[in-house]
């Protein structure tokens, strides 16, 4: 059985389960399992059903119209694939889930969400009782507490515990993450003891047994200077990814972006490339200073292809070469200059691969939260407001950026 025919059941991972009104909650890593998940399916494009709780119970936090019914942070299905709502605890029951199972030829479900012991429990059990292959990845589900019908506190572990049990017992396979995703493999691959862990490709003789020779196309298309498609593609790009290195071998990329054409091609040796305003760490610039290396990717909207350009580099305040790459008055006050040692095209096969300029495949706005609100959880300094700080992101974007 492919994985193309074993589909990932995501059950109501909605906003309401944050409400302290649940109670204490087990497994804190759930989210973070989840979207483990969610990556690993998605990026093999294998088939994603999102089911969302919509309750009919004014009191609920999950009902529809409610802040607790939007999904949480990442959870919200992109486009092509299925969104299935319910209003009872089974994702099979009322919903359009076995039809669509059906028809598209699956026959296995691998489930995780909120809560073990109903919507997850439920939609496992149905759906291994109509005939479905069912595996359920424990550490991606989470509960709370209950009270017994002899009023005693049922921890939310314990009711974890008796319900993956149970399940394992006759309806599903109950694994990990870790196991589903082979992470014993990656686990070994970190692993500081050893020195050469297992599948480590350790020198280029072995590397190109096992990947064939580039075309004599390919092994000709590197140039040492920029010709006149190279210097067109350039005054089109808007967008740039710097590639460098320290002296300590610490890598850095960083991406560049201004009007189409930013960046200066001198003629088919030397390139310019003005330093905005930024985050005042400057990575890029001490690398270019230590190493006098760089690496860029240039990218045009809409184009599928790449361009690469590989040089020696520079750190430039000399007047006569910023003047000309002033925008709004406003002359920079660094460049790197670029000295091309090699360029060249490259393939689309990572844009057709990700469908990266097809629209239709992107995530809905909102998907993820704000950068302001991405800081506020991140740093976890005293006072700092997500509202406020998107005000001060916004200010500065409107005022700041030359």
């Amino acid at each position: 059985m492919t994985s193309l025919n074993n589909a990932l059941l995501v059950i109501d991972m909605q906003q309401g389960f944050d409400d302290p009104y649940w109670g204490r909650r087990n497994n804190p890593q759930a989210e973070a399992n989840g979207l483990r998940l969610l990556a690993h399916w998605r990026s093999n494009g294998w088939p994603v059903v999102i089911v969302r709780h919509d309750s009919i119970d004014p009191k609920s936090t999950l009902r529809p119209g409610q802040s607790g019914n939007d999904f949480k942070v990442g959870f919200a299905p992109l486009p092509g694939e299925l969104l299935v709502s319910k209003c009872v605890n089974s994702a099979l029951i009322g919903t359009p889930l076995e039809s669509w199972l059906h028809d598209h030829n699956i026959s296995a479900v691998t489930v995780f969400g909120i809560t073990t012991d109903q919507c997850v429990s439920t939609t496992t059990r149905m759906a291994s009782n109509l005939g479905f292959a069912a595996t359920l990845v424990e550490d991606a589900c989470a509960c709370f507490g209950q009270i017994t019908p002899d009023g005693r506190n049922l921890s939310a572990d314990a009711l974890h515990l008796a319900h993956i049990t149970t399940l394992n017992t006759e309806f599903a396979r109950v694994v990990s993450t870790d196991t589903l995703l082979g992470v014993e493999a990656v686990n070994a691959l970190k692993s500081t003891s050893a020195q050469f862990p297992p599948g480590r490709i350790a020198n280029a003789s072995t590397l190109r047994s096992l990947i064939s020779p580039p075309s004599e196309m390919v092994q000709h298309k590197i140039l040492s200077r920029l010709d006149a498609h190279m210097r067109a593609f350039i005054a089109l790009s808007p967008m740039v990814i710097l590639s460098t290195y320290g002296v300590d071998g610490r890598a850095d990329a960083s991406p560049r972006g201004d009007p189409p054409g930013f960046v200066r091609v001198i003629d088919e040796q030397w390139l310019l490339i003005p330093e905005r305003p930024g985050n005042r760490l400057a990575d890029s610039l001490q690398n270019v200073i230590e190493t006098g290396e760089i690496g860029l990717l240039f990218m045009v909207p809409g184009v599928k292809d790449t361009l690469r350009v590989n040089g020696q580099a520079w750190v430039t305040n000399d007047p006569g070469l910023l003047a000309p790459m002033a925008i709004l008055g406003k002359v920079p006050q660094l460049a790197i200059a670029v000295k091309v040692g090699e360029s060249f095209m490259h393939c689309a096969r990572c844009t057709h691969r990700s469908n990266f300029w097809n629209s239709e495949t992107w995530p809905a706005e909102g998907t993820l939260p704000s950068l302001a609100r991405m800081l506020v959880d991140q740093l976890g300094m005293p006072g700092l407001n997500a509202d406020e700080l998107e005000v001060r992101l916004n200010e500065m974007y409107a005022k700041e950026l030359y």
